[in-house]
């Protein structure tokens, strides 16, 4: 696991209990720590896109400029690295993106909870009597 993949994991499950985060500025906390993680992912996309499109383009000039059949293979060979990359990194950052979406909205559910199950608490008899019980299930 990456250094900032480690970070964001620690910052949502080790750091943030439920019951710590029921208030607003928990949830844009977590709101720009996904943002500042999505906005890395996306550098490094594209200056890895930018890396395999100079392949793409080298290839084509490589096989463009060729005066045998080994070199037309040599420029064929660079033209497919960058093409076959730069797919399959278009494929890392779909998924990528979708698991950090999901889980952006999961951590925002579990705010959202959070903080129904300290009203829930609050409004509940018991703890208008103080004895200290309470109405809800915890999960």
């Amino acid at each position: 696991m990456k250094n900032g993949e480690r970070r964001l994991h620690e910052f949502i499950w080790g750091v943030m209990e439920l019951d710590d985060a029921p208030d607003e500025d928990a949830r844009r906390k977590v709101v720009e720590e996904f943002d500042y993680q999505r906005k890395k992912m996306m550098v490094r996309l594209t200056l890895s896109l930018l890396i395999c499109t100079g392949f793409l383009y080298f290839g084509a000039w490589w096989i463009a400029h060729a005066g045998d059949t080994r070199e037309m293979l040599l420029g064929f060979f660079l033209l497919m690295i960058g093409l076959e990359s730069s797919v399959l990194l278009k494929l890392w950052y779909w998924v990528v993106d979708s698991r950090m979406a999901t889980s952006k909205e999961i951590k925002q559910v579990q705010l959202q909870l959070s903080r129904i199950a300290a009203r829930l608490d609050a409004m509940s008899p018991t703890a208008n009597e103080g004895e200290g019980g309470t109405n809800h299930v915890d999960a």
